[in-house]
């Protein structure tokens, strides 16, 4: 059971949208606030404050705990509750492989189920934002862009089981802090290779669709390698990053 309110950072309460139930509600909103980086690693998900701020009954939110449990975006810890999974090293670099190979496949049956009217279109208003967003016509968010950008090749193509396991590979809050360290160039390079992937998917050439995004993941993997030491959790369990900020929390509450 957890007491601890002070440990887990101030969120307003979230609304529900109309027509949602409430666990879906819960699970998704909760999982955006983790990948946000709302809540970050190490962070104890708090019982009491999560059901006011979901408005779900706590039964409602232990099923949503274990969903996410099962996603690994969170730990089921005894004595301590719901903690937000940490990331070492080794486990991102090992994330990012099983994912050059899914996220290729993914990209692979997009490129195959590209022929009808409507993903072209949508597939081109995406390469048509690109170069929007090279002339500066249009802002960008990298981080939301990203993140639309290979669900959306999930999306297209359109088979579940592949998706849900992509998922459970991404990095929720790690996500955010590599985007902080991104340069321009990395940026360019990135909104490049979007560009060439999704003009192979157009083509409908599955082969280097999927060798495209392979290597993109890849390159992604390599840049996660040069990130600072402070980024991750300790290999040996000395603590994380995270529960560091929780500690420096509590102390200056």
């Amino acid at each position: 059971m957890l007491e601890e309110a002070a440990d887990m950072p101030t969120r307003p309460t979230i609304r529900r949208l109309p027509g949602t139930r409430a666990f879906e509600h819960a699970v998704n909103a909760l999982t955006q606030a983790i990948r946000d980086g709302v809540y970050r690693a190490g962070d104890r998900l708090v019982e009491s404050r999560l059901t006011r701020e979901l408005g779900v009954s706590r039964s409602t939110l232990r099923e949503v705990l274990r969903r996410l449990s099962s996603e690994g975006l969170i730990r089921l810890e005894p004595h301590r509750g719901a903690v937000v999974r940490s990331f070492t090293r080794r486990d991102v670099s090992e994330l990012l492989h099983v994912r050059e190979v899914l996220e290729g496949f993914a990209a692979g049956l997009a490129a195959q189920n590209a022929a009808a009217a409507e993903p072209r279109r949508q597939i081109q208003d995406r390469l048509d934002r690109i170069a929007a967003i090279r002339a500066g016509r249009e802002q960008v968010d990298y981080l939301e862009d990203n993140s639309s950008f290979h669900q959306f090749i999930m999306d297209l193509g359109d088979n579940r089981t592949l998706a849900q396991q992509i998922r459970q590979l991404q990095l929720p809050y790690v996500r955010s802090w590599y985007f902080e360290q991104l340069k321009s160039a990395d940026w360019e390079r990135s909104l490049n290779e979007h560009e060439q992937i999704l003009t192979a998917i157009l083509d409908g050439d599955a082969a280097l669709a999927g060798q495209l995004m392979s290597a993109h993941i890849r390159r992604t993997r390599k840049l996660f390698e040069n990130l600072p030491d402070e980024m991750f959790d300790d290999d040996e369990g000395r603590g994380s990053r995270g529960e560091e900020a929780q500690a420096d929390r509590r102390t200056n509450a």
